[in-house]
């Protein structure tokens, strides 16, 4: 009985350490999400940031039900734990042991374990989910800059899970996006530097000259986009 209660208890262990996990991937997410709200709305629709929103709320769903099993799971862990204290063995324990046989397995497989629902074993995704918010008065550098954090931050979590765990195709979409998306702000980083140097008056040596810049100048504000910016913030 002592090797059982030995057992259940890392099996608590192992579930308590990963309901942390999940609920610090959920934050990383919705805090992700929010962040990307302003870049995703405003942008043009022909950069489709309706993938990257869907990305966002399929990762959300896989999460909630990861979060639903870890909880179904430490209640049948706790039963399966009150019925060896009070030294009842039979089909009641039998069933919760059965319940539970995934979850020993798994973590008797140490850090790369296989994939069980409600379990997700990863110390370092707690330390994740502190990356930071955008900060006030971003501009196209600030967001080229949270974008490459954010790929940098899921790009660690997608390697802390096994790759047949179902976030995993997920996970790999979401990066290729931030990705994609940050070079789409880094396109418009340079154009905003480009009107800023063009349309600066150079009167220095006598007449200003750059009136002949302006057909260049026109086409290069046809290319850029508003600075994204929250509804409060308008």
């Amino acid at each position: 009985m002592s090797d059982l209660s030995s057992v259940l208890g890392k099996i608590e262990a192992g579930l308590n350490e990963s309901i942390d996990s999940l609920l610090a991937f959920q934050l990383i997410q919705e805090q992700a999400h929010y962040q990307l709200q302003p870049l995703m709305s405003g942008a043009p629709p022909e950069q489709n940031m309706f993938f990257l929103s869907s990305t966002f709320d399929s990762m959300k769903c896989l999460l909630e039900i990861e979060i639903e099993e870890n909880r179904r799971l430490y209640v049948s862990q706790q039963k399966a734990t009150e019925l060896v204290k009070q030294d009842v063995f039979g089909p009641a324990l039998a069933i919760r042991l059965q319940d539970l046989s995934d979850i020993d397995a798994a973590i008797n497989d140490g850090e790369y374990s296989r994939y069980v629902p409600g379990v997700l074993q990863g110390k370092a995704i707690v330390g994740s989910a502190n990356h930071g918010g955008l900060g006030e008065g971003g501009d196209w550098k600030s967001w080229c800059v949270k974008l490459g954090d954010l790929s940098t931050v899921f790009t660690r979590l997608a390697k802390q899970i096994p790759p047949t765990h179902p976030l995993a195709p997920t996970l790999g979409l979401m990066i290729n996006m931030l990705n994609s998306t940050h070079l789409w702000c880094e396109e418009q980083r340079r154009l905003q530097i480009a009107i800023e140097v063009l349309s600066r008056p150079n009167e220095q040596n006598g007449p200003d000259y750059g009136s002949f810049l302006r057909l260049e100048l026109l086409e290069l504000r046809r290319q850029a986009v508003p600075l994204p910016k929250r509804e409060e913030e308008e």
